[in-house]
């Protein structure tokens, strides 16, 4: 059934995330068209069916520090990844114009806050349009793409002690990279 949402919506976009919160939808994100990039974050509540905008996306031309970071939110990417832990959403990697990132981001949803996680010094390559999911208190990533390389690695990512680690090299363990050969 297409809804019929209430009240102001997030503009058109592709290759944001949409992850679950209880009754609620998080929205990060996306891009439209080939030149707007965004790190906008919104809620919806699927009670109400309600949009609600938390942070606006940032204004073009993109500026990306090193970090991949606007301020203390990611900055505007699209085909990055968002997983739920309890009351945070972390967001990894994703596009930019002219880059791929493999940062990590928390979203607190009791503040409703970004705040980066600084990552251990072993870490997946930059990438965007891999696939992630939590299981337990890991965050798993595989795969991915930048404009020159595609991968078939897999990455764990532990909550509780912020170590990252590889799981498996590519080529050992996975299935053969088919996307942007």
């Amino acid at each position: 059934q297409n809804l019929h949402p209430v009240g102001i919506a997030p503009e058109q976009r592709q290759s944001a995330t949409l992850t679950t919160v209880g009754t609620r939808l998080l929205m990060f994100g996306g891009r439209q068209g080939e030149t707007t990039f965004m790190n906008d974050t919104w809620l919806f509540d699927t009670a109400t069916c309600r949009w609600t905008c938390v942070y606006e996306s940032e204004e073009s031309p993109i500026m990306v520090q090193a970090a991949g970071s606007v301020g203390q939110r990611p900055c505007p990417r699209w085909a990055h990844s968002a997983v739920r832990f309890g009351g945070r959403i972390l967001v990894f990697g994703g596009s930019a114009p002219g880059r791929c990132f493999n940062d990590l981001h928390w979203f607190d949803l009791s503040t409703m806050c970004w705040v980066p996680q600084h990552s251990a010094s072993k870490s997946p390559a930059q990438r965007s349009g891999h696939c992630a999911c939590a299981v337990d208190e890991t965050m798993y990533i595989f795969g991915g793409n930048t404009t020159k390389s595609s991968f078939n690695d897999l990455w764990e990512f532990h909550v509780p002690s912020e170590a990252e680690n590889k799981a498996y090299m590519a080529g050992q363990r996975g299935p053969t990279v088919l996307f942007g050969r």
